[in-house]
């Protein structure tokens, strides 16, 4: 009897009615049904340097990021997973973004580098797609006023040098208020000019 049962185990297991292996059911990825478009809309894999996007299909709880360069298949898998190294998001390229329903707004705060590939990710779904950026025939423009690295914000305002000699003589702050009561200025430029040497 003993071994009518081992020769019935034995063919069993030979036939496949055993215990199979560990056997993982993957959904398929998300990312091949988000819809991406750009404005303006340069070409297939490639982004003008300043654009806003619109993903579509996207879960709310899925953040956008956009990451100089292409990402290796670790940061691929880590992002997935809804995790975000350190050493990725030091990549990263700034973003305003804001879910509306299924779609996803999103719009870089800096210039892209020209002929410089950038990869557009989802947490939670992974790489969504990648592209280069192009220069464009936008130009970009230039803070000037006040200095990026300015400490104190508020506008700055010096006077003509006409007007310059006139309070110049007042070192005080009394005697500059007085010289400027004198030539009936406003309040704001009165503190403004005092800052100008």
């Amino acid at each position: 009897m003993r071994r009518a049962v081992g020769i019935w185990g034995l063919l069993g297991a030979a036939l496949g009615w055993g215990c199979t292996g560990p056997s993982l059911e993957v959904p398929e990825s998300l990312g091949s049904t988000v819809h991406v478009d750009f404005q303006p809309n340069v070409g297939e894999g490639v982004v003008a340097q300043l654009f806003r996007g619109r993903l579509g299909n996207v879960p709310a709880s899925a953040r956008p990021w956009l990451f100089r360069g292409e990402l290796s298949d670790y940061y691929v898998r880590s992002l997935k997973h809804g995790d975000v190294p350190s050493a990725l998001q030091e990549r990263a390229v700034p973003l305003r973004y804001w879910h509306a329903g299924d779609d996803c707004m999103l719009q870089p705060l800096e210039w892209l580098q020209p002929e410089t590939s950038y990869s557009l990710a989802l947490t939670g779904v992974g790489v969504v797609l990648v592209a280069q950026a192009q220069a464009g025939a936008e130009h970009q423009s230039r803070r000037l006023f006040p200095p990026p690295g300015a400490t104190k914000p508020g506008l700055r305002w010096c006077a003509s040098s006409t007007a310059r000699k006139g309070w110049a003589r007042c070192r005080s702050s009394r005697e500059r208020r007085r010289c400027f009561r004198r030539r009936g200025w406003p309040v704001n430029q009165r503190a403004a000019a005092s800052r100008c040497k």
